[in-house]
C-alpha cells in the first residue's frame, strides 16, 4: 500500500475556489494541476473532505477524461504523472492475459530484465509481473519521484513492445499490442524533462 504523500493530503482552497469560479491566472492553475498530480496515487485513500475538492476541479473541467487532458497540458509533475499513468494502465489492462504472460516469460528467458524495473520484479513471471510494474512505477509518483516514474513507464512500454510480437502470435486479437505500447512510450518519452547542456 502507497504511504500518505510526502507533503500531505493538501489541496489549496483559494486555488481551487478560484479555478472553479473561472478567476484563476495562469501560474495559479500551474500550482493547482502541480498540487492535483502529487494526489493522484493515492486517489483510493483520500479523506472525504479532499475527494470532495478534488470533484470540484473535476466537474469544473467537465469530468475525469478531461481532468486528466488539463493535467496533461502542464509541463513538469502533472504531463509526467498522465503519462506515466497511460503506461500504468496498459500495464494492468494486459498483465493477466495469458498470452501477455506467456511472451513475457519466454522474453525474460532471452534478455536480461530492463535494469529501471528490476525492483518492482520478482524471478518468477506470473500474471501478476507487469501489474507489479504498474504499482511500482505508481509508488514513485507517490514517494513525488516523477521523473524515475516517467522513465520506469517508458522501459515498462518498451517491455511490453518486444514481447509484444510473440503475445500476437498466441493470440491475434492482440495484434495492436506492440503498437498501443509504442504509442505510450512515446508519449512517455515526451514528457521526461531535458537537462540543459553543461547543467
Amino acid at each position: 500500500m502507497l504511504d500518505e504523500p510526502v507533503s500531505g493530503f493538501r489541496l489549496d482552497l483559494e486555488l481551487v475556489d478560484a479555478f472553479a469560479d473561472g478567476r484563476l491566472d495562469d501560474a495559479g492553475e500551474a500550482e493547482l494541476a502541480d498540487q492535483v498530480a502529487l494526489l493522484m496515487p493515492f486517489h483510493a485513500m483520500m479523506p472525504i473532505a479532499l475527494v470532495a475538492t478534488l470533484q470540484r476541479v473535476e466537474r469544473r473541467l467537465g469530468g475525469e477524461a478531461e481532468m486528466f487532458a488539463w493535467l496533461d497540458g502542464h509541463p513538469g509533475r502533472p504531463r509526467m504523472t498522465t503519462r506515466s499513468y497511460g503506461v500504468i494502465a496498459l500495464l494492468d489492462e494486459v498483465g493477466g492475459l495469458r498470452p501477455v504472460v506467456t511472451a513475457l516469460r519466454e522474453l525474460r528467458a532471452r534478455e536480461p530484465d530492463p535494469p529501471g524495473l528490476t525492483p518492482f520484479l520478482i524471478p518468477a513471471t506470473t500474471n501478476e509481473t507487469l501489474p507489479s510494474v504498474a504499482h511500482g512505477i505508481e509508488e514513485l509518483l507517490g514517494d513525488d519521484r516523477p521523473a524515475e516514474a516517467v522513465r520506469a513507464a517508458i522501459e515498462a512500454a518498451e517491455w511490453v513492445g518486444r514481447l509484444a510480437p510473440r503475445a500476437a502470435e498466441l493470440d491475434p486479437e492482440l495484434a495492436e499490442l506492440g503498437e498501443l505500447a509504442d504509442r505510450v512510450a512515446a508519449a512517455a518519452r515526451e514528457a521526461v524533462p531535458h537537462t540543459p547542456a553543461g547543467a
